[in-house]
């Protein structure tokens, strides 16, 4: 998907990436391949007292489960504070797994009661994205885990259906951009 970006994409000598522009065309279109590219697996909380977001979090600090960075709601926070949201709906967790499947064993650890849903429509509270590229391009995060990157909590916005909130967050990226000349 990155090479799609060619010139957009601006490759620095400690191997990490920068975006330089990003047009609303070319953002579309990751968008609708984003479905294709991303392994997207859902659960949702099977006993009627589903945990909060926040609750999971402070389990998954104390299991810190490798490869796994915190997106969604919670990262887009983290990059944008004053992001127009209200309450979290779901945890959105981001695993770097270039060359192998997801691994979800930690999802029961995390909590017994999350079970798998196939059904796009029924909500989730809890999302595992893969990361397929080399890099996982995930930031520390105090208290454990990390933070996955921004593009992947922009898209993770948008398939929690905040596209108001996507737009806010993308906004507030691209005014933040150092300037290249």
């Amino acid at each position: 998907m990155l090479r799609s970006l060619g010139s957009l994409i601006e490759r620095q000598s400690d191997r990490r990436i920068r975006l330089r522009w990003f047009s609303r065309d070319e953002f579309g279109r990751l968008l609708a391949a984003s479905g294709r590219a991303r392994a997207t697996v859902r659960f949702a909380d099977r006993s009627g007292q589903p945990r909060s977001p926040e609750s999971h979090i402070r389990r998954l600090e104390q299991l810190d489960p490798p490869n796994i960075a915190v997106g969604g709601v919670l990262g887009a926070r983290h990059y944008v504070a004053d992001l127009d949201l209200v309450g979290v709906p779901r945890l959105d967790l981001s695993q770097h797994c270039p060359r192998r499947p997801l691994d979800l064993g930690f999802v029961h650890e995390l909590d017994p009661a999350l079970k798998r849903v196939d059904d796009p429509l029924e909500p989730a509270t809890v999302i595992v994205h893969a990361v397929r590229h080399a890099a996982s391009l995930f930031s520390p995060r105090k208290g454990g885990l990390q933070w996955a990157d921004p593009v992947e909590c922009l898209l993770d916005l948008h398939e929690a259906h905040l596209e108001r909130q996507g737009a806010q967050f993308l906004e507030s990226l691209q005014r933040r951009r150092p300037k290249t000349s």
